[in-house]
């Protein structure tokens, strides 16, 4: 019951978030249409074709890059899986100039409402800039074709807007911004007028070399101590932890300066740490008053997290513990006799405790 708890609010969590960057790419559309609406009546200029031309491509490269950028930061940078890269055609991976080698690649924490990738897995780090900057240049050749929609909207103004060649993508990014640029040989004619262009950029204002930044000082810290909480370096970041099981936790990091149309970039990993084992502690016993002759049972307590005790031992052969912690004494002689018990765990940790019989007549 508890598991399934917890996947609720991670599950819930990422509804919101991509609710907030659905919002955005409505809304961004919306302005790339409307741009262009703008300069409909400057297009049958041919002193003004570049300006359009080169505004509404760039405005695409906006509307793509920004949900593409907040979708692959939900999901620890990536947005394809290993297995949908693989499946590409390669003729199309090396036509676009996007590669599909191992380092677009992430170990992925897999639930059945979707995935992320691993920050940390079996005592390796995986994120990676240059991984989420392969995703992110993926995510541009096949999303702006549907947003360019072959130009077509110019040659209703008897402008003719012709490709050569294949899209380069090029996607890098920075402390304070992401870079999204594009190579991409155009012909634009109007009339007898004939103009080229081929390069094309925008600068998103999201901090996403700095969420990358925050995020490995946290995998750092709970992979030297894993029992210590993470406290953020600026009061700019927003963290929350999920646990989902033992030993793996969703981190979600989210930087209030990094805002487009009112939903803040989040940056969300998983961390699998193996389950950190804690020594035993035996309950405390009082001294044990035995008549001579007399005999005293006595069951030990023990308190164990990981509950993996395999045994007790006795100092004193005349006190014996089996391994169950039932403990045995026959008073003897008057006087004190004193053991000390020691329990164990299956990894080597254990407690003491110095136990002493007053046998009186």
């Amino acid at each position: 019951m508890q598991k399934r708890g917890q996947i609720t609010v991670f599950v819930v969590i990422g509804i919101v978030i991509l609710a907030l960057f659905g919002g955005i790419y409505y809304f961004t559309s919306r302005s790339a249409t409307q741009g262009l609406t703008d300069h409909q009546g400057e297009l049958a200029l041919s002193s003004q074709v570049q300006s359009p031309v080169t505004l509404y491509v760039e405005k695409c490269l906006r509307d793509v890059g920004t949900p593409g950028v907040y979708l692959a930061s939900i999901q620890g940078g990536v947005i394809y899986s290993p297995e949908y890269l693989m499946g590409s055609s390669s003729s199309s991976s090396s036509s676009s100039g996007v590669s599909s080698d191992s380092s677009a690649f992430s170990p992925l924490f897999v639930t059945e409402n979707g995935f992320l990738s691993y920050g940390l897995l079996g005592g390796v780090q995986y994120l990676s800039v240059e991984m989420m900057q392969k995703q992110l240049e993926r995510y541009l050749v096949e999303e702006l074709p549907e947003c360019l929609g072959d130009f077509s909207l110019f040659r209703a103004q008897g402008v003719e807007v012709v490709a050569d060649g294949e899209m380069i993508p090029h996607v890098t990014i920075r402390g304070t911004d992401v870079l999204i640029a594009i190579d991409y040989d155009l012909i634009v004619r109007s009339g007898e007028n004939e103009q080229s262009l081929n390069h094309f950029e925008q600068v998103l204002p999201l901090r996403m070399g700095l969420l990358f930044g925050e995020a490995e000082q946290l995998i750092e810290s709970v992979e030297k101590n894993p029992s210590q909480g993470y406290v953020v370096s600026s009061s700019d970041y927003f963290l929350s932890t999920f646990p989902y099981d033992g030993s793996t936790f969703v981190y979600s990091l989210s930087d209030k300066n990094s805002v487009i149309d009112g939903a803040p970039l989040t940056f969300m990993f998983a961390v699998d740490m193996p389950a950190i084992n804690t020594a035993p502690v035996l309950a405390q016993v009082s001294d044990l008053v035995v008549h001579r002759g007399g005999n005293v049972e006595y069951s030990l307590l023990v308190e164990d997290r990981e509950e993996n005790v395999v045994g007790f031992s006795s100092s004193n052969s005349a006190v014996s513990v089996d391994n169950d912690g039932a403990m045995n004494f026959v008073g003897g002689s008057v006087g004190d006799v004193s053991t000390l018990i020691t329990v164990r765990d299956a990894k080597g940790l254990e407690d003491s405790q110095t136990i002493t019989f007053h046998v009186i007549e």
